[in-house]
């Protein structure tokens, strides 16, 4: 072994089960075409070691298994009116699970070494286990900070097209509706972090065999976060045939996506104009002494941020054949687009959020500090708060996408 060199390699044995199927129908009669799908999916992985996505560790016992389920149903009817007017209506409903759960979530490992202040630890769902441990210049060991966690999806989903053939134009129009609502749960520092760098003794490994963390990392609180949010597109479109060489394409569309909310308000964010926390439905959330408080703050409502209401997306193209065959076409065209509302992982922070949940930190404490810190009672003393927070006025997120091609 190289002196001073981190050289411990380890291996393990991962496992993946994986089952499918699916189901499908389709009937034709008269002037209607009716389609309908199921697909089920489910899976299991263990990861032994070394994975970025659950935070598997280098060495063996900090693995982390995942489990997911998948599931999907459409429908899909076409109903030709007449020769000119043809209605295409589509429903859908996906649910989706998805677990990650540290190895040894069995273990009451918080409780055995008489760790103080985790008082989640063993309480909330599958949140047993080591601890966090990093001592600088190793591996770092113990459960990650991000386990456990796990989410259930479902989504419904209409949309109406509809088709209109006059003269030199094929004109269509429709709608596209979705509600997806995001239940979840995400336990991170659960059972707390622990960060030694040897500036008790000299060394990080002696001040870890003291119990002697120069900083300490909590988060406490329900993990449970029900989301749901409601987005809606219109949409008119009219390709139109100016001369047997010339099409031109002319669309609108607009855009409707609700902030989302909580089944029971569990959403907040930072104010940075007040110093305190605005909670949804009317409250704010303030600190007096080091205690966080709870008072009215009326006008808030049960969203963080304005609805955006003016995403108006136009759309323009054309195509074009010079020379009247078939041979050389020359397409182009312009269009914006605007994203989904922000949902799911993107917001979670906000419920995961003071008062609901706080995340705090004990130290960095100075290494003249005594009686030294010790990971028994490292959250004795009132450890910082840092809330995230989400600008009032937030707006969907759109670009703009242009296209120019010839084709021989």
């Amino acid at each position: 072994n190289a002196t001073g060199a981190n050289n411990f390699t380890a291996g393990g044995t991962g496992k993946f089960n994986s089952d499918q199927f699916s189901v499908r129908m389709d009937r034709k009669w008269a002037k209607h075409d009716l389609f309908g799908s199921y697909q089920f999916a489910d899976g299991t992985e263990f990861y032994p070691i070394t994975n970025p996505l659950c935070s598997a560790r280098d060495v063996p016992g900090f693995g982390c298994d995942e489990l997911q389920r998948t599931q999907h149903i459409s429908l899909n009817w076409t109903w030709t009116i007449n020769s000119r007017l043809i209605n295409e209506a589509r429903i859908g409903y996906s649910r989706f699970g998805f677990y990650r759960l540290q190895e040894d979530r069995e273990a009451d490992v918080i409780n055995r070494l008489g760790i103080k202040g985790l008082t989640d630890a063993g309480r909330t769902p599958f949140n047993n286990g080591a601890p966090q441990i990093v001592a600088a210049g190793f591996v770092t060991i113990g459960g990650p900070t991000n386990l456990p966690q796990g989410r259930h999806d479902n989504t419904y989903h209409y949309i109406e097209n509809m088709t209109l053939i006059a003269g030199q134009h094929t004109v269509k129009f429709g709608a596209d509706i979705r509600r997806f609502l995001f239940n979840s749960f995400f336990t991170s520092f659960g059972r707390g972090s622990f960060n030694f760098d040897g500036r008790f003794t000299g060394h990080p490994v002696a001040d870890l065999l003291l119990g002697a963390p120069f900083q300490a990392d909590r988060n406490l609180g329900e993990p449970f976060h029900n989301a749901k949010t409601f987005s809606s597109g219109y949409y008119v479109q009219d390709d139109w045939k100016i001369t047997p060489k010339l099409t031109l394409n002319l669309g609108l569309r607009y855009e409707m996506n609700l902030p989302p909310t909580e089944n029971i308000n569990k959403i907040a964010s930072f104010d940075p104009t007040t110093n305190t926390i605005k909670v949804a439905g009317d409250k704010e959330a303030y600190i007096v002494n080091g205690v966080l408080q709870l008072r009215d703050r009326p006008g808030i409502g049960n969203r963080l941020w304005e609805t955006d209401k003016n995403n108006f997306s136009p759309r323009i193209g054309f195509a074009w054949r010079p020379f009247g065959g078939t041979k050389t076409v020359i397409r182009a065209g312009i269009g914006t687009f605007y994203n989904l509302q922000i949902v799911g992982n993107g917001i979670t922070p906000l419920s995961r959020n003071s008062p609901f949940r706080n995340r705090q930190t004990s130290g960095p404490f100075a290494a003249t500090v005594r009686p030294l810190p010790n990971v028994a009672d490292a959250f004795i003393v009132n450890p910082t708060i840092g809330p995230p927070g989400i600008y009032p006025f937030f707006k969907t997120a759109y670009y703009n996408q242009w296209s120019f091609g010839i084709q021989r």
